[in-house]
């Protein structure tokens, strides 16, 4: 590999262990930064060490004083010795820290979910600052489970109970790559996390929508046009979250009132064709306009690392409707739901209310499914090649018409 070559994966931030050759890697750190591994085997377990940092610092080092080192720490092997009790290179902690160790495993997980953005966002989040720079050898259960009974304690369950998963399987890694022997989060369950979670049952009816939707056009500066826009979207289409936030225009033909969603931006991981109500073509079109030259429905509103608005920002808007303000708390004084005796429910709750007003309307289950692009199983999808678009369009219409004229959408 040439020095080129090694560059040009910096300048890319191509994350992950490059093979240079003899058993030495070229890391690539999730922050842009280049580092020499040198990996081997010892009494029968593969270890790997750090021996140097790649750039142009004084006490970086080029490939060639990379081999000399792994050429040094492979004359130890041979005798037995393990390289990582005479690491020359100390800037960084013999075997990896954990956060090496999620670095690796993001690149992998990466290439088979649609959204590493999330395990990544909680990684960051809740455990690089306690556990990140540790040994994965040396982080116990016991300040794993700290670190889960702190996340817990400040009212977010799910979050810890994501966290513990993501930790089990960094950990895992670890294993394999022959970092830690042991894995702290094997032994705690769900109990010492966030604890069993129940299925969400709220579901929105039309005369609660009706007060929703006059809360929302009268909290205008904290729930903007655009997010009206996106909540109205959601209870007529069914999408997903993040389907809708993440659409491009591209995606529309407005004039056939079609959505092709790609099968890289759905959970079925098909191509589906959405069907749009006429009634809310002029929701799009004010989108359309106010994007300007956006490729995406809904752009940032800030500069970042996508070009559309976080998948936090809906959430956000709705939680703070509620007196929930992420630096404040609870602030029950500016709760505007409960003053119109709102119960508290969730952005995720309108694709269920969505699904549940299709059958108040008696839209055929079938067709109340497909436009939620649920499975419909093996033996029906394999034997029924039919899209009910024109079904669901009439079914989408029909709940659309409801909500306008009942629920003053």
């Amino acid at each position: 590999m040439k020095d080129s070559q090694l560059k040009k994966l910096l300048s890319n931030r191509v994350i992950g262990r490059h093979a240079v050759g003899r058993s030495v890697y070229f890391r690539v750190s999730a922050e842009g930064s280049g580092f020499w591994i040198f990996r081997y085997t010892l009494n029968g377990k593969r270890r790997e060490i750090t021996i140097g940092r790649y750039g142009k610092r004084a006490d970086c080092i080029g490939l060639d004083e990379a081999h000399d080192r792994a050429a040094k720490a492979r004359i130890d092997v041979r005798q037995g010795k393990d390289p990582a009790l005479t690491n020359p290179y100390t800037a960084i902690r013999a075997f990896e820290t954990l956060d090496s160790v999620f670095d690796e495993w993001i690149a992998i997980k990466a290439q088979h979910i649609q959204t590493p953005s999330i395990p990544t966002r909680i990684y960051k989040k809740e455990l690089k600052p306690a556990l990140g720079d540790r040994n994965p050898n040396d982080i116990t259960p016991h300040e794993l489970l700290k670190v889960l009974q702190k996340i817990t304690q400040s009212g977010r369950p799910t979050i810890s109970n994501d966290a513990l998963s993501i930790a089990r399987q960094i950990f895992d890694h670890a294993m394999i790559m022959g970092l830690c022997e042991r894995n702290p989060a094997s032994c705690l369950r769900e109990m010492h996390a966030g604890g069993k979670e129940e299925s969400r049952t709220r579901a929105l009816g039309v005369t609660e929508l009706e007060k929703v939707f006059r809360v929302l056009r009268t909290n205008k500066d904290r729930f903007t046009r655009d997010n009206y826009i996106a909540f109205c979207l959601l209870l007529t289409l069914g999408v997903r979250k993040r389907e809708l936030i993440e659409a491009k225009w591209e995606e529309f033909d407005l004039e056939l009132g079609i959505w092709s969603l790609p099968a890289t931006r759905n959970k079925s991981k098909k191509a589906f064709r959405v069907a749009i109500p006429n009634q809310v073509r002029p929701m799009l079109n004010e989108l359309k306009v106010k994007s300007y030259d956006s490729e995406y429905l809904f752009p940032s509103r800030r500069s970042g690392k996508y070009g559309h608005i976080s998948s936090s920002t809906l959430n956000h808007a709705l939680a703070k409707l509620f007196g929930k303000q992420c630096s404040k708390g609870f602030r029950p004084e500016i709760n505007v739901m409960a003053k119109e005796d709102i119960e508290h429910f969730t952005i995720h709750d309108l694709r269920r209310s969505c699904r549940t007003l299709l059958a108040s309307i008696n839209v055929p289950p079938h067709v109340a499914e497909r436009v939620l692009n649920h499975s419909q199983g093996r033996i029906i999808e394999t034997y029924d090649k039919h899209d009910y678009i024109e079904e669901r369009r009439s079914a989408q219409e029909s709940l659309t018409d409801l909500l306008l004229t009942s629920a003053k959408m």
